[in-house]
């Protein structure tokens, strides 16, 4: 064969076999073109989440070794973002990795090694490989627990733009329900999903729940939960009382922050943080529960707001402090 393109082991970070935080899967790869093994895949592991988004991309159009594009296989790739100027996702990857060329030349594609080696393959040959390789990670995640989305709001976006792409180039002739069965590998929860499991988490306020739905006949998210856990958690922290019960709320907070829909995060920002930024005494206590992703949601609100100015200093024991 022309073109060999084989995972040999998936890990995240780690080493682990599941890590609902970790985006970024790593693995050793053998490649191997012509007669030449460009990674024979016993040292380097090398960031899937890259190699697959790339090599998915080289199916629809060349890919030129190091010339702007990044490598196929790099060592990391942790931060992505979409380019306001091309549109384009991109890769903070290391100037590390293993790359080759590939041009599309009518129904072949010509595959250029670094060292000059070349060879033609038939373009669908080459994506049955390509997709072969896609399909094995996407099962690997599939294996595991759910991913946690990216807090910041640039990531996250990426992360969307990600899962467009890979979708679009590997099923481009799948039907909406596959689509979306294969989002849930990264799900993204309703307000609908949080409201059931507040009233799991929270039963005292199953009954709040059914007066709303007789009084409003429908559910109405940021009314809802502005009753039920900004009022009562603003009170709990302007007394300092029933710290377990505190630490219940805001860390049931930080999941619809985490795991919520863009509905879902304009809750917790517009309607809980933004209570809670009425009285100073009642965010400064909060900020003593929060994680760094519901200070730097907090500090974006209070500055939208022209409120206060929230100053983030994070030390080298990983706490982080505010000031304002």
């Amino acid at each position: 064969m022309g073109f060999e393109l084989k995972i040999i082991d998936l890990h995240w970070i780690d080493g682990s076999a599941d890590m609902p935080d970790d985006l970024c899967l790593h693995g050793h790869v053998f490649v191997k073109i012509g007669d030449e093994v460009v990674d024979d895949g016993t040292k380097d592991a090398w960031s899937m989440r890259v190699g697959v988004y790339r090599l998915l991309e080289s199916v629809y159009q060349d890919h030129i070794a190091s010339r702007g594009h990044g490598y196929f296989l790099t060592c990391c790739g942790s931060f992505m973002f979409i380019d306001e100027k091309t549109d384009r996702l991109t890769f903070m990857d290391c100037p590390y990795g293993q790359d080759w060329t590939v041009t599309h030349e009518g129904e072949t594609v010509r595959l250029t090694t670094s060292a000059g080696t070349q060879v033609i393959i038939q373009l669908t040959q080459y994506k049955d490989i390509v997709f072969a390789f896609a399909d094995e990670i996407k099962a690997f995640y599939e294996a595991c627990s759910p991913k946690t989305p990216p807090i910041d709001d640039i990531e996250r976006n990426a992360w969307k733009r990600f899962r467009r792409d890979w979708i679009r180039w590997r099923y481009p002739q799948e039907t909406d329900e596959f689509v979306q069965t294969f989002m849930q590998v990264f799900p993204e929860h309703d307000v609908e999903h949080f409201t059931q499991k507040l009233i799991q988490t929270f039963p005292e306020h199953k009954e709040a729940y059914a007066e709303h739905l007789a009084f409003n006949g429908e559910l109405l998210g940021h009314v809802f939960f502005g009753d039920v856990v900004s009022a009562p958690l603003s009170d709990l922290l302007r007394r300092k009382k029933d710290k377990p019960k505190i630490r219940g709320y805001i860390a049931f907070i930080e999941g619809m922050y985490a795991t919520g829909d863009d509905a879902v995060r304009d809750i917790v920002g517009l309607t809980i943080l933004a209570h809670l930024g009425d009285d100073n005494k009642v965010l400064k206590n909060a900020f003593t529960y929060f994680s760094q992703d519901l200070m730097r949601a907090s500090k974006v609100i209070e500055s939208g707001y022209g409120r206060r100015e929230i100053q983030l200093r994070y030390k080298k024991n990983g706490k982080t402090r505010a000031k304002w």
